[in-house]
């Protein structure tokens, strides 16, 4: 099971997600949420049109994303190949949005 293509199936959904790859490649950079709390956590793929996106990455594999490591997540973010930075900052502003309604 793909925790990309099934994230139901790990109990979470898929709250934004970048790809910058081109037509025979991936780079996606993907935040998914807990639904049972709504905890975020973010995860990172890469590779040609070859193997299956997040294929060999798992649930204990994801990256939690809190107000207290939030530097963490931003440079992850920061580092992924080719980002634009309108994108950049629109999916840092939703993450930071989201982590001021959850209560932790």
């Amino acid at each position: 099971m793909n925790i990309y293509y099934n994230p139901d199936k790990f109990g979470l959904e898929t709250f934004d997600e970048i790809d910058t790859g081109g037509s025979w490649e991936f780079d996606t950079f993907v935040v998914f949420k807990r639904v049972s709390d709504g905890a975020l956590f973010w995860s990172r793929d890469s590779g040609c049109s070859c193997p299956t996106p997040f294929d060999h990455i798992g649930i204990n594999d994801l990256n939690p994303i809190t107000k207290d490591d939030f530097y963490s997540f931003d440079e992850a973010l920061k580092n992924h190949s080719n980002i634009k930075i309108t994108d950049y900052l629109e999916i840092l502003k939703k993450v930071k949005d989201e982590l001021n309604t959850i209560i932790q």
